[in-house]
């Protein structure tokens, strides 16, 4: 396994090594300091290194225990205290640059404002790191590794200019910070490929800041877990809260959140606060999704699967939960939801009196967009190196079990022979609509999963061997998707360095087998438990067919927005007519089509030849055809 992207602590390291070793100032460059007006409480608290110059220091005061490096830059800094200046660093019109207390750890009181859940946030701490020390209980499992440095540190080649104040901050190489009111109690990580910046009016206490970040024009955080390549800015707020990589907050209110990998919020009409939101996820704008007014006490909380997307001026009554990609329309929700179907559309029927669910709408009826999330996703990953792999598919391990569960429940229902679960914490009526629909979306959605995991290339003989064992769980660890044996592993892990390790491990070559035993426990329902060759022969053709049904519809609804009369007579500003197939995701998607449908033609051809076969060579000739149908 290659773990060359796999983060490391940032060592602070204050000896340059024996070829330019520590010394103290002479006086012929503490004369000309002061001739550049600059000044210390003591010239002997400050150390350099042998090829240090004085030259570009000016009008700056220095405090306590100073280092300073090589080709170092500053100037107008009122005061710089106990910090350690790395080489090539520049430096200018800073009011202070103070380091007096040591904190490591950051607590974060996440998914509820009545502090039950806690995590200690450390440096190079991700998503799943996180997670896990809610999962376990335990605030600060990764406190114990704090550096035994007490020195600030800012790294080579940082910029830092037009800065108020920065108090008690690790800054580390290539960071940039510009504009800044105030950085107090942070640790901010960078790198050339990935720097961090921090820029105009933008207030941080308390907070891990990861590489590629970047916070700007007024935003306020505190108490807070900033991940890799997330942006904040236009006067945000967020407290409180860890924030996951790829996320992008902007003009709103986040607090008391636990955010996953790749969420947008870019309204400033809208909040989310005491919120466990796992991911992929869109707030619209004038969406309220708060605990504060909605029970006697701020202990209520919400909970979304990844792809969650609440409508333009929803609000939600807390306590909620909802299945993974779960769309609300737009209105006002005055009761409590638990939403279990995964992929629906949530309605508030303020005419009839009732709460309307479609499950399966994305599927039957959103597949561009669907397609589109999982494309975006992969496209807007800027990281260079990391330390968890997320999963960007819509139809993953953590979905298609929901999705199962989901067919179960509403085959049984239909047929009488179950009842729906309670969803609104109220007496009215609860509608489903498109149920049979649904059914066989939920059918198609498990057909195609099992053939993306790649379960029709193996012989019929080797799925219905695999079909014997026992059903893997899954859990989605701070957008990780891992087997419950491998979150185990990663709880025992005894440092940062080997969780990290443990999670990358989720791309290792043994984990596509662990995926193909998965696809074959759906395989396995599908076939109501009793797999045979027969059986996977015609599921097969049924996935392709079916896989080949999504990508047309994917293809017929960016048609039909391109060919809205609406969009192609604007008066102002004529469109240039566009054609479906000019859009990568359709480009995507008819690509997909010619493989099935070249898939489909090797398959009934060699059913036409297995027809005429004599009785005692069907079984070769369903293997024969097997090797066929999955060749493209």
């Amino acid at each position: 396994m290659n773990l060359s992207k796999c983060l490391a602590v940032p060592a602070m390291k204050n000896n340059p090594g024996k070829e330019n070793s520590w010394r103290k100032l002479t006086e012929n460059e503490i004369h000309q300091l002061v001739q550049q007006n600059n000044s210390a409480d003591d010239w002997n608290d400050i150390s350099v290194v042998r090829t240090f110059s004085v030259l570009n220091i000016r009008n700056c005061h220095f405090s306590g225990n100073v280092k300073i490096e090589e080709n170092v830059s500053m100037s107008n800094v009122m005061r710089i205290e106990n910090y350690h200046i790395s080489a090539n660093a520049r430096l200018s019109n800073i009011g202070s640059l103070t380091f007096t207390e040591e904190r490591y750890g950051y607590p974060l009181e996440l998914c509820n404002e009545d502090g039950r859940f806690q995590a200690v946030a450390v440096p190079e701490m991700n998503s799943t790191d996180v997670f896990q020390c809610l999962y376990t209980g335990n605030p600060s499992l990764f406190e114990h590794e704090a550096p035994t440095e007490k020195q600030g540190h800012i790294g080579v080649h940082c910029t830092i200019e037009n800065v108020t104040a920065i108090r008690n901050v690790h800054i580390d190489a290539f960071s940039e910070l510009s504009g800044c009111c105030e950085i107090a109690h942070a640790w901010i990580s960078s790198s050339e490929k990935e720097p961090a910046r921090i820029g105009a009016g933008v207030i941080l206490r308390n907070a891990i800041v990861h590489k590629g970040a970047h916070l700007d024009s007024r935003a306020y955080l505190a108490d807070v877990l900033v991940g890799q390549q997330v942006s904040i800015a236009e006067g945000a707020r967020v407290y409180q809260s860890a924030v996951g990589d790829n996320s992008h907050i902007s003009g709103c209110e986040v607090g008391h959140a636990f955010i996953y990998p790749c969420h947008e919020q870019h309204h400033s009409s809208s909040f989310l606060i005491a919120a466990h939101i796992q991911g992929q996820s869109n707030i619209a704008s004038g969406a309220t999704l708060g605990s504060n007014h909605n029970g006697r006490k701020n202990d209520v909380d919400l909970v979304a699967g990844r792809g969650f997307w609440p409508g333009l001026c929803s609000s939600l009554s807390y306590p909620c939960a909802f299945a993974p990609y779960t769309l609300i329309a737009k209105g006002d929700y005055p009761k409590p939801l638990s939403i279990p179907f995964a992929f629906s559309l949530i309605n508030n029927n303020v005419k009839d009196g009732c709460l309307e669910i479609m499950p399966a709408f994305w599927w039957m009826y959103n597949a561009y967009a669907l397609m589109r999330n999982e494309w975006k996703y992969q496209n807007r990953d800027k990281r260079i190196e990391y330390t968890q792999q997320y999963e960007f598919l819509p139809l993953a391990p953590d979905t298609i079990h929901i999705v199962k569960e989901n067919h179960r429940l509403l085959t049984q229902h239909l047929a009488g022979k179950a009842e729906l679960p309670k969803m609104e914490m109220s007496n009215r009526p609860v509608r489903i609509l498109k149920e049979k629909e649904a059914i066989a979306a939920y059918r198609e959605m498990m057909l195609c999963y099992v053939l993306a995991e790649g379960a029709f290339n193996n012989k019929p003989e080797t799925l219905i061997e695999l079909s014997d064992h026992t059903e893997l769980q899954w859990i989605n660890a701070g957008g990780n998707v891992l087997t419950a044996e491998q979150w185990t592993a990663i709880c025992n892990a005894t440092s940062l360095k080997e969780s990290h390790e443990l999670q990358l491990e989720y791309v290792d070559e043994n984990f596509s087998f662990v995926h193909l035993q998965d696809a074959v426990s759906i395989l396995a329902y599908l076939c109501d438990g009793e797999v045979t060759a027969s059986h996977i022969i015609e599921l097969c053709r049924e996935a392709i067919a079916a896989q080949i049904h999504f990508y047309e519809r994917v293809i017929a609804e960016r048609t039909k927005d391109l060919s809205s009369e609406f969009r192609l007579t604007n008066p102002l500003f004529p469109y240039k007519k566009k054609e479906a197939m000019d859009d990568p995701i359709c480009q995507k998607a008819k690509e997909s089509i010619n493989n099935n449908q070249q898939s489909t033609i090797n398959s009934q051809q060699l059913k036409a030849k297995s027809q005429k076969l004599t009785a005692n060579n069907q079984q070769q000739s369903i293997i024969q055809l097997w090797q066929y149908t999955t060749k493209s």
